[in-house]
């Protein structure tokens, strides 16, 4: 993509409401369409309200504390969220389902009227295209910027690249675009990382010549730089309200176990590849909860028992996990650890960071229940 063939980006000051009438006809239409006009509306007369709920997708900063102030994109998400409407077993014998995969899952047994699996290259497997043999670049969680690169041969002759699935796709479904040559981009990932260089000059300025290195290139950050983006230009330590971690549900009760949800090495994010965690020795199931031997003994419970994990927020709401197997583990005397999403159901919605909202899922009181 040359800069002859994209538009001057210019960027000023806006005072004007983010959407105005126009977004509260679209957020209306949209309500009507998911068919809750009522329960919509008063769902978004709590949205990013003082004891509601934040739109977790809204990139804006919460707004002030008006009844009738939201992001038009917010509202619909959740508007989407808390439809009626279900994909009932009839939506998935009516359509297809297609699947881009690098590994199955159990995502893979969901069908439809007719079902596609189209299996790819993984990134462990040498990337060969029309200019040569390619590689991806990924960001790690401390924000850096480095190349990955497969090393294995394909499993089949036949695999496709994610880039050439995706640029095969728009070729069939879009109409042709000067602008987007997707055969050159699907043949040299090199002039996708040019257009982000150009697209992104303050974060990917020379791209391609800088993931050359192997230790690749930091996202910038402020903060790594000793910039301080403050009033005082000076890094500022905020004072919690009080020396405890968890003020809102406190520690300390009696029987009360406080869960550490995690996952294993065979798992991305709520994907589940495996039943196996090979950190820490688990084979075959992922329906476990790691105790301390001091608590399993308190609980009058042995290695293998099997029990039930039950919130213990007090809060009157009913949460429960059942048919968990007691393994013990090295975690802190007054913790136990389990696998999210399977463990998800024990957490408060309300349970969370108290500025980004983050669920508190390292900080979920338990009661542990011996079965049978």
């Amino acid at each position: 993509m040359s800069s002859k063939n994209t538009r001057q980006v210019r960027i000023k000051p806006y005072k004007g409401p983010v959407g105005g009438w126009g977004s509260v006809k679209v957020v209306t239409e949209i309500l009507l369409r998911e068919a809750i006009p009522v329960k919509g509306s008063v769902a978004l007369w709590r949205q990013n309200k003082p004891r509601g709920f934040a739109c977790v997708s809204c990139s804006y900063g919460r707004p002030p504390h008006s009844a009738f102030e939201f992001c038009e994109n917010g509202a619909k998400a959740t508007a989407w969220e808390i439809t009626d409407k279900r994909c009932s077993p009839e939506f998935f014998a009516e359509h297809t389902v297609i699947q881009i995969v690098t590994k199955l899952n159990r995502g893979a047994i969901i069908h439809g009227r007719q079902a596609y699996l189209l299996p790819c290259l993984g990134r462990i497997e040498i990337d060969r295209q029309a200019t040569g043999v390619q590689f991806v670049t990924v960001e790690d969680t401390t924000g850096r910027f480095h190349a990955s690169h497969g090393q294995a041969e394909p499993a089949s002759k036949d695999l496709l690249s994610e880039q050439k699935i995706v640029a095969e796709l728009a070729k069939s479904t879009l109409a042709p675009n000067p602008k987007v040559d997707w055969d050159a981009w699907s043949g040299n990932y090199a002039l996708v990382r040019d257009a982000i260089a150009e697209t992104y000059p303050a974060i990917f300025k020379n791209f391609n010549e800088r993931i050359k290195n192997p230790a690749g290139f930091d996202r910038p950050l402020p903060a790594r730089e000793r910039k301080w983006t403050t009033p005082n230009g000076k890094a500022n330590f905020i004072s919690p309200r009080s020396l405890s971690e968890d003020p809102d549900l406190p520690r300390t009760r009696v029987g009360v176990l406080t869960l550490i949800t995690l996952r294993s090495n065979d798992q991305f994010n709520t994907t589940v590849y495996g039943l196996d965690d090979r950190l820490r020795g688990i084979n075959g199931t992922r329906m476990v909860v790691l105790m301390n031997k001091a608590d399993i003994e308190e609980h009058g419970l042995r290695d293998g028992d099997e029990i039930d994990l039950l919130g213990a927020a007090a809060d009157a709401v009913p949460r429960v996990v059942r048919g968990l197997r007691v393994v013990a583990y090295n975690v802190p005397q007054g913790s136990c650890a389990g696998y999210y999403p399977e463990c998800n159901p024990l957490l408060p919605l309300w349970h969370h960071a108290e500025g980004s909202h983050v669920p508190a899922a390292k900080s979920i009181p338990v009661h542990v229940h011996k079965r049978g």
